[in-house]
């Protein structure tokens, strides 16, 4: 029986919000499912792309 991987769940350290969106949503066609910012760094976004 071979192993699987079901799914992967990176986490990556960016430095900003605005060409991190820009990057992953509109050049790569990523979406966002949730995201939580508060007025200064860090943030917390989640995206995903099927």
């Amino acid at each position: 029986v071979k192993p699987t991987i079901g799914n992967v769940v990176p986490v990556l350290s960016v430095g900003s919000y605005e060409e991190t969106v820009s990057h992953y949503v509109e050049w790569l066609g990523f979406d966002v499912n949730w995201e939580y910012r508060e007025e200064q760094l860090p943030f917390v976004i989640s995206i995903t792309r099927d």
